[in-house]
């Protein structure tokens, strides 16, 4: 399947050319104080993020949780007794996704520049997946719920959702600089997430963690995940725009520049 999933995401981001600079250039591992500020609170207000903890906590307050999560692990609708594995296969579709999309986003025309970019915008890349990796694994040791399989006490949350959310996010990132039309970026969008959720919930089918466990999972990879993406690898990015507006007897250069970063 991993090879299927490169094909794919490959043929889906032939032909596009760059609309957004150049991809990596302005990553940094040390960003200022000010950036890893806004990036946090964007990130915590993105209803990407908060939304599925929303959901969960209803879930768990209510006490569906446990009955609806039992239900789909006995029917396993989706994937059936191949549940476990798609879910990884699907864990690393979005991996794939990343991969392609970061290699195939513009960079700098000369060949040193564009090593070099790619290898700074890899590394936030990598730095993202770890630190979602070590916060899960902090959050399972702290929770220490018990799995619907009964095996261990690390169910929540779900590591093969954080990592596929994460993954997706960054993903999705990663088109911003591709000219792709709006139904091929929507619909890449599409199936970035759509993977992400599918990993997260053949977990559930495979009777690996409950529904709650894989929803604060991927709210927990792609809250990591932006806020990397907006503190470590667009910490230095400045769009400018320069727009020609009419005013009496003329028009004048309106000069348009993001601040806050």
């Amino acid at each position: 399947m991993g090879r299927i999933a490169v094909l794919a995401v490959t043929m889906l981001l032939a032909g596009c050319t760059s609309t957004s600079g150049r991809w990596g250039e302005h990553a940094t591992l040390v960003p200022g104080l000010t950036a890893i500020k806004n990036a946090a609170v964007r990130a915590a207000v993105d209803p990407v993020t908060w939304v599925p903890v929303v959901a969960a906590g209803a879930m768990t307050a209510t006490g569906v949780d446990d009955d609806w999560s039992a239900e789909v692990g006995d029917h396993a609708p989706l994937f059936g007794g191949d549940a476990e594995q798609a879910s990884t296969d699907l864990r690393n579709l979005t991996y794939a996704a990343y991969v392609v999309t970061a290699l195939a986003a513009p960079s700098d025309d000369a060949t040193r520049g564009w090593f070099s970019n790619k290898l700074r915008g890899l590394e936030t890349g990598v730095l993202a997946l770890s630190m979602e990796g070590l916060v899960s694994e902090a959050l399972k040791s702290t929770t220490n719920r018990e799995r619907p399989d009964g095996e261990n006490e690390r169910s929540l949350p779900s590591g093969h959702a954080g990592q596929a959310g994460a993954a997706a996010t960054l993903a999705i990132a990663n088109l911003d600089y591709l000219g792709l039309s709006g139904w091929a970026r929507g619909s890449a969008t599409a199936v970035f997430y759509g993977a992400a959720a599918a990993s997260g919930w053949g977990r559930v089918e495979s009777e690996r963690h409950y529904l709650s466990d894989s929803l604060v999972g991927f709210a927990l990879g792609h809250y990591i995940a932006r806020f990397v993406q907006e503190a470590f690898f667009e910490a230095g990015r400045r769009d400018v725009s320069v727009t020609p507006v009419a005013v009496e007897d003329g028009f004048a250069l309106q000069l348009a520049m993001p601040v806050g970063r």
